[in-house]
């Protein structure tokens, strides 16, 4: 009898856990979320900044976290890999192959690998402007014939990250060139203005942001100028230097301010507008010095916290909950279980997969696992399982038979 009632309850418990470890109907954080909720700048103070900037002129080792070049390998496979993840609705290149013999190698064999590895929207840069025709005819011999470069042109796939300005307010020649071969093939464009506040912009936010609006426009200038309707994206990536050091940094507290600035400055314009997070060492996220897939994963669960945060805080009688307050206060006082609370903690909640909440007496038991630690077996499996092939094997063979590409390092 005892054992009859231990298997019953045993068998409830893993009926209990299995539902509770199937994915949500309901994604509560989805990517593409609208912000508008968070204003870091009144009216008056966004109008200022636009007025002067309109009167200025016109990879890592995992182990030892050391940073170690990136052979296309490691490419190849942080592509997939974000290919796999669900938060990441699109991505740019966070390595670059550095073991390849040539530098159209490098440019045909990235643009093979994103191709191959991925269906996601993309961005990829040019070292100049002859490499951005050959790209083109290359996609030619993959799926759809002539038509394939059409799909590289289209906005949905593939964007030229390009830095046509210099801070302080200067074109550089060599991104100028690159800008117009893009626009003469009909690449949409995002335009990158790296300034430095203390070093190429001033140390106030409000001047950074004033000179840092005047160079974007000044690229929005050249493009349309060039070709009136041509698709940009303004990228105004905030930097800031340590006077002490000269090192700077894109990423952290003060970043978080002055991206949200621009942002909003950006939706007052009407303008569509990226912005960039980097860090000395990518623990949390894939930054410029170094990518690992375990900062891939990492930054995919943050990214569902963060497409929270634009939703801000709805308000409705559903979300008001009167009736469940009314309940609890009549009833139990509490709403543990309750179907307000139940419907709520699926619909608007994401459980943090990485974190641990568990007792510190079962952490130690458990070995004190981290987060890093979880997330480089998560990416190992997500590796190991996900392999797509979005070339046909034909269209490889031809694309390696008329391009210097490469699968792996010479």
């Amino acid at each position: 009898m005892n054992d009859e009632r231990a298997g019953r309850r045993c068998g409830g418990r893993a009926d209990r856990l299995a539902k509770r470890a199937r994915p949500p109907g309901v994604n509560p954080c989805p990517p593409g979320q609208r912000g508008r909720q968070y204003r870091p700048l009144s009216d008056s103070d966004r109008a200022a900044i636009h007025a002067t900037a309109l009167r200025l002129p016109s990879g890592l080792d995992g182990g030892e976290m050391n940073e170690v070049p990136s052979p296309l390998r490691d490419l190849c496979d942080v592509i997939r890999l974000q290919d796999a993840l669900t938060a990441v609705s699109w991505f740019t290149l966070c390595c670059i192959a550095t073991d390849l013999p040539d530098i159209d190698d490098l440019h045909e064999s990235t643009v093979f690998a994103l191709l191959k590895g991925t269906a996601a929207p993309v961005a990829t840069a040019f070292t100049g402007d002859d490499p951005v025709a050959p790209i083109l005819r290359m996609v030619d011999f993959g799926p759809g014939g002539d038509r394939a470069a059409d799909l590289l042109r289209a906005p949905a796939f593939l964007k030229g990250h390009i830095s046509p300005m210099i801070s302080p307010m200067r074109y550089g020649e060599d991104a100028v060139v690159v800008t117009h071969a893009c626009i003469k093939h009909g690449i949409p464009v995002s335009c990158i203005i790296a300034a430095q506040s203390r070093a190429t912009s001033p140390a106030t936010l409000a001047g950074f942001l004033a000179q840092s609006l005047a160079e974007t426009r000044a690229s929005l200038m050249k493009v349309t100028g060039t070709k009136p309707g041509h698709r940009m994206v303004f990228m105004n990536w905030p930097l800031v230097v340590g006077l002490r050091t000269g090192s700077f940094v894109g990423g952290g507290g003060a970043i978080s301010g002055m991206n949200a600035a621009l942002a909003l400055i950006f939706n007052w314009l009407g303008l569509p507008s990226g912005g960039n997070l980097t860090a000395d060492h990518p623990r949390t996220m894939a930054s410029l010095p170094g990518a690992r897939s375990e900062a891939v994963i990492l930054n995919d669960k943050m990214q569902f916290l963060v497409c929270r945060t634009p939703q801000g805080a709805e308000v409705n009688d559903e979300a008001l909950g009167y009736e469940a307050i009314r309940k609890a206060d009549l009833g139990p006082s509490r709403f543990l279980g309750g179907a307000h609370t139940i419907a709520a903690m699926q619909r608007d909640h994401v459980f943090p997969t990485f974190a641990d909440r568990d007792a510190r007496v079962i952490r130690d038991e458990k070995g004190r696992p981290d987060a890093w630690g979880r997330a480089k077996l998560a990416a190992r499996r997500a590796l190991e399982m996900h392999h797509p092939a979005y070339l046909s094997p034909s269209a490889e063979a031809r694309m390696q038979g008329k391009f210097p590409i490469w699968l792996e390092a010479p």
